[in-house]
Order: structure tokens, then C-alpha cells, then sequence
């Protein structure tokens, strides 16, 4: 989550324990962590960088930089079956 004003970028750091893969089961284990992911509170975050602002301001008017958002790709719902 990014904070134009501000210049801070708030992230959060997810280890999975290691898995063994086989290959017909990679896209199903990549929805499960996807999902929990997207599934985490906002103010969850263990990371704050507040080294952006400068940066950014140097680079992008605020609109631009809100319009970069739309960049980003688009969820859509998905059921994983047998997980």
C-alpha cells in the first residue's frame, strides 16, 4: 500500500512453509497463497519504507501516480477444488 503524501510504501512479508510441487498442483497451491494474501487486513503490515517520497514526487504528479493503480491486475473470484 502506497502513501503519496506521506512517501510511504507499506508492504507485508509472507514465508510459506517449503513445499514439494508437482506440476499438475502448482496452480492450485499458487491460488491457495494468492488468496491468503489478499486476505490480510490492510494494517497488517511488517514492512514500512518511508524512503519513497522524494522519488515519487520527482517523478509523478499525485494523478499520475493514483493512476498507476489502475496498472495493477484485477482479482476475480476463483474456487479451488480439493484444497
Amino acid at each position: 500500500m502506497d502513501d503519496y503524501d506521506q512517501g510511504i510504501r507499506s508492504g507485508r512479508t509472507y514465508r510459506s512453509e517449503t513445499l514439494t510441487v508437482e506440476a499438475n498442483k502448482l496452480a492450485d497451491l499458487l491460488e491457495v497463497t494468492l488468496s491468503t494474501i489478499v486476505d490480510w487486513p490492510l494494517d497488517s503490515w511488517t514492512d514500512v519504507n518511508t524512503e519513497f517520497g522524494d522519488s515519487w514526487k520527482r517523478n509523478f504528479t499525485r494523478e499520475e501516480f493514483e493512476l498507476e493503480s489502475e496498472n495493477y491486475p484485477r482479482l476475480k473470484p476463483y474456487s479451488v477444488k480439493g484444497l
